[in-house]
């Protein structure tokens, strides 16, 4: 075999033997810098970091591996706010505490639905907040309100600290 055949020979086995290498997730990971309007797919468990800077102030992370989330969705105003969701049944009235949400310092903002479909005892709700504490109120029609007298099952969220 003459000299440069056994090269390539063995270029063609350096690369055999390179690509049957394992190599774990964490080493083979690049850094990139998305500049163009096109979908990114992430693969073998790397994370998902955004900065609002040169890459100071960290402001997104998603983990990979775990799908860990750190960071503010929904568009929090600040910083530590959380949101809680639950279904209660409601007769009227019914008053959603620190017990119930578990938010211990205030409730900044609150929702509900009907989780049922309208009847003529429940037409739609309303809620009201103050401190920690959301009233959530059933009502038989939206244009002479009077209080719901049947049960009726409503969706709620808050979000506060």
């Amino acid at each position: 075999m003459n000299s440069k055949l056994r090269l390539a020979v063995a270029v063609v086995a350096a690369a055999v033997a390179a690509a049957a290498l394992v190599v774990s997730a964490d080493a083979v990971r690049e850094r990139i810098s998305i500049l163009a309007s096109e979908d990114v797919v992430l693969r073998n468990g790397a994370n998902l970091v955004m900065y609002s800077d040169d890459q100071v102030t960290q402001k997104l992370l998603i983990n990979g591996q775990t799908g860990a989330f750190t960071g503010r969705v929904l568009g929090y105003p600040t910083p530590g706010m959380t949101q809680v969701c639950g279904r209660s049944t409601v007769t009227g009235t019914l008053a959603l505490g620190a017990a119930t949400h578990g938010l211990s310092n205030a409730v900044v903002r609150a929702w509900c639905t009907l989780a049922q479909d309208p009847t003529g005892d429940a037409q739609t709700c309303s809620q009201s907040t103050t401190g920690v504490t959301t009233t959530v109120k059933v009502w038989r029609s939206a244009l002479t309100p009077t209080a719901n007298a049947v049960g009726a099952a409503v969706d709620w969220c808050v979000l506060g600290y």
